[in-house]
């Protein structure tokens, strides 16, 4: 491709000024395949909005040669395919009538179909479809504390994170926020290989690991580590409801939506046939 360096700093500075033109007829083509032309006033209703000068001129170079490579391939389409593929009237007159439906219904649908879902519907479906979810990685909840062999006390941990009561959960929330490197404490999931990931134990099977393992405790040179599995789910197993949560308010949705659609084809028919504005004839 040749370099188009000047007119795109052109057509930038120009693009950042007001428009010159009204109409392309009074346009001299910045660019020309056969009988097709390209102009300013049309490259600049493309461009994206705050680009700086040096990405506003790239943009302005690519769409430029891409603009060309389209129109030479579309003249190599016309003249090698034959009169019969070339005839795209049917195809775009389906595409003109699949588009316009699509953009009725979903006008409806934005204005009168109910796209709340509560918590009960939520927690139903989820009953009634656990088997459907099925984890794809090993999850864990647990108490994990990570602190420096230096620090102070390190042996109450021992005695907290046995017993996971709330006196003892606050005990060793209170001691990480002075002393842990990092800690969890809290009731959600989380993925086990990046627990396993943090600590000094190579865990070929992570789901035979977790079967056999509830209480860890670990150390290093720098870290001693205090794990309690308090419940896991392995790959497989049925998916929380909190991972899934999103999935399912989306398919009651779009559930809702298929019927909607299929009660709006049933309503227009019915209101056609009984105006009588359609005839079948066979």
């Amino acid at each position: 491709m040749k370099n188009y360096l000047f007119l795109a700093i052109t057509l930038s500075s120009l693009f950042f000024s007001c428009s010159r033109y009204k109409d392309t007829e009074s346009e001299k083509p910045i660019a020309s395949v056969y009988d097709k032309n390209l102009y300013s006033s049309e490259l600049k209703e493309v461009i994206p909005n705050n680009l700086t000068e040096e990405d506003s001129i790239s943009f302005i170079k690519n769409y430029i040669d891409n603009w060309m490579i389209k129109q030479l391939l579309l003249k190599k389409a016309e003249l090698n395919l034959p009169d019969e593929q070339k005839d795209l009237s049917k195809l775009l007159d389906d595409y003109r009538t699949t588009l316009l439906v699509y953009k009725y219904e979903q006008q409806l649908i934005n204005q009168k179909m109910d796209t709340v879902v509560t918590d009960e519907e939520i927690n139903s479906y989820y009953e009634e479809h656990a088997g459907e979810f099925k984890l794809r990685t090993n999850i864990v909840k647990v108490i994990y504390v990570k602190v420096p062999v230096s620090a102070y006390d390190a042996f109450n941990v021992r005695k907290w994170y046995r017993i996971p009561n709330e006196a003892n959960i606050n005990s060793i929330e209170d001691y990480c926020y002075q002393n842990a490197s990092k800690f969890i404490i809290d009731d959600s999931w989380h993925y086990a290989n990046s627990i396993f990931k943090d600590v000094p134990v190579k865990v070929n099977n992570v789901g035979n690991y977790l079967r056999t393992h509830k209480l860890i405790e670990l150390k290093d040179s720098l870290y001693r580590y205090f794990i309690n599995i308090r419940d896991y789910r392995l790959v497989n197993d049925t998916t929380p409801l909190v991972y899934v949560r999103n999935d399912i308010k989306n398919i009651i949705i779009n559930k809702r939506k298929h019927h909607f659609i299929n009660e709006l084809e049933n309503s227009v028919y019915e209101d056609a046939l009984t105006k009588k504005e359609f005839t079948v004839n066979y």
